[in-house]
């Protein structure tokens, strides 16, 4: 499961545009200090993890 916390950190990496986020994936996964397994997850899950952390109600 990834948390608010990990979904953040590769948003600040993607909103960066330091990395292409597909070909630069180990650049990118490393600066925003995640895992691959929790890379990955995050990408495969980008628009359900987007909703649930950056656009809940009340924030």
């Amino acid at each position: 499961m990834i948390t608010k916390e990990q979904f953040l950190r590769y948003e600040k990496v993607r909103l960066s545009g330091k990395y292409n986020m597909i070909t630069e994936m180990l650049y990118a996964s490393k600066e925003a200090r995640l895992t691959k397994e929790q890379y990955l997850e995050i990408i495969k899950n980008y628009s359900e993890l987007k909703e649930k952390y950056i656009l809940e109600k009340g924030e």
